[in-house]
């Protein structure tokens, strides 16, 4: 595959990944919404036109906490399964470009991307059988703590503000499904890590075939989206080297910085050829990726790489 195809055919690979995985995750919340909805509506009554709790917040609280539970062992557990096995496609697309570099340089690919995969699954939390591991990155990611007190603190507010019961459910499809411009509790604080592992993965897989084979240089992969930040814009499709990435990209002024980070005026916790550009959100990680060339094509893009400048 060339560089073009490649890129073309993994952007494709993580879009649709993606996709569907966030349609399963907007599914468990319309499914949410539901299964709330009936488990505390025998807890609510309606007197003069307003609710009125035949129960505390505290048992209110903890029917909340049913209902999660529930979603978590039936769906969250295997949308976090199917993640994992998505791994796999990830490292054998990359597979497809880097096999043709190994093979010209008489390396045995074979043990190259069996040690490759290796190293993303321990990174990531995967098991040799696919499957994530109990405490592991991936199952990380699928945690409610935060959603469940946002549905909570709905809910609360709503009784106290003496609503009406068909008020009450409107407030709560909005909270847990949201709407066409604003994202359900699920994907609010599930979504962006989510969709970020698989560029995750994707950093992590190029960067080690990049490492293993030896090769010095790369082009910044990824191309430019409405939301691409100034650091990648001046990047994207460009030959660097593995030297001058790690030397130059974490003091470049258009990398973006943490407040803490801006406070102490240095970067910290940054590798630049799995970062990039750092965040998309909250968790979400950099579309951009490293695509490792030979000496010849980075020197023919770019001549003064040839002497070391």
């Amino acid at each position: 595959m060339n560089l073009g195809a490649t890129n073309a055919a993994l952007d494709k690979l993580l879009t649709d990944k993606q996709t569907e995985r966030l349609r399963q995750l907007n599914a468990l919340e319309r499914l949410l919404f539901r299964k709330l909805f009936e488990e505390i509506r025998p807890s609510l009554t309606e007197k003069d036109g307003v609710i009125v709790s035949r129960i505390g917040f505290v048992p209110l609280g903890k029917i909340v906490d049913r209902v999660f539970d529930a979603i978590e062992e039936r769906g969250l557990q295997a949308l976090s399964a199917r993640t994992a096995r998505d791994m796999k496609s990830v490292v054998d697309m990359n597979a497809s470009y880097y096999r043709v570099i190994a093979v010209n340089r008489g390396v045995s690919f074979e043990a190259l991307q069996a040690s490759v995969d290796a190293t993303m699954r321990r990174r990531l939390g995967i098991g040799d059988n696919g499957e994530p591991k109990s405490g592991g990155y991936i199952t990380g990611l699928f945690g409610t703590g935060a959603a469940r007190e946002e549905v909570k603190k709905m809910m609360s507010k709503a009784i106290e503000a003496k609503i009406p019961l068909r008020k009450l459910k409107k407030r709560l499809a909005l909270a847990v499904v949201g709407t066409d411009e604003t994202r359900g509790v699920l994907e609010k604080h599930i979504g962006n890590a989510l969709v970020g592992v698989y560029n995750r993965a994707d950093h992590i897989v190029s960067n080690q075939f990049g490492q293993r084979l030896g090769m010095k240089y790369f082009v910044y992969s990824g191309g430019i989206i409405e939301t691409s930040r100034q650091f990648c814009r001046k990047k994207n499709g460009k030959v660097f080297s593995v030297e001058e990435a790690m030397r130059d990209w974490p003091t470049d002024p258009d990398l973006p910085r943490t407040k803490a980070e801006k406070d102490a005026g240095e970067v910290s916790d940054y590798h630049p050829l799995e970062d990039f550009g750092r965040w998309m959100g909250t968790s979400d990680t950099c579309r951009h990726r490293a695509l490792y060339i030979d000496e010849e094509t980075a020197f023919a893009r770019r001549p003064d790489l040839r002497s070391g400048n």
